[in-house]
């Protein structure tokens, strides 16, 4: 599962997240049998949506698609809300695999939220407990705090500086897709 922060905050590093998010469904064996992906992208409350699902037909080259065609939405940051709703994505109804796949997932932010995020990501890493988060951090400020919450501790937390730590760390869980 993928979550892409399209607030106002990330407005210079919007398109660096996607390139960073591509890479990842790149390496991945997506399909029915294999990896599943669903996108969630989030600004402000009323603008979390999920872009894709689990049940949708899965294929990389349909999933990268799906991705390219995020825009930038501008505004506020509910990464609460994002993570809520990645927790109604992640059910057997909505196409993930619960108790027969690894769940894994990436939320691309800055960490600077309108809400705390304590409660919503602890309540998703219950459901999907393979979290990480990525930042774009080169001339821009990111809440490191927040993005350790929502992952759960500071070694899931990756920059697009490391990020070939996370490919490397993500083929752990990915090998067997």
């Amino acid at each position: 599962m993928i979550i892409i922060d399209s607030s106002g905050s990330v407005e210079d590093t919007f398109l660096r997240e996607k390139e960073l998010a591509a890479g990842i469904i790149e390496r991945l064996r997506v399909g029915s049998n294999n990896a599943r992906i669903a996108l969630i992208k989030f600004a402000a409350k009323e603008k979390v949506k999920t872009v894709w699902s689990f049940d949708r037909p899965q294929s990389r080259a349909r999933v990268l698609r799906a991705l390219q065609s995020i825009t930038f939405s501008s505004g506020t940051t509910a990464i609460h809300t994002a993570l809520l709703q990645a927790i109604t994505e992640y059910t057997a109804v909505k196409g993930a695999r619960p108790g027969e796949a690894t769940p894994v997932g990436i939320v691309f932010t800055d960490g600077f939220g309108q809400k705390d995020t304590t409660e919503a990501a602890s309540l998703l890493r219950k459901v999907v407990p393979n979290m990480f988060a990525v930042a774009i951090n080169h001339q821009f400020p990111i809440s490191r705090p927040e993005l350790e919450r929502i992952a759960g501790s500071k070694e899931r937390v990756f920059t697009d500086s490391n990020i070939d730590e996370l490919y490397s760390m993500l083929q752990r869980f990915t090998s067997k897709c």
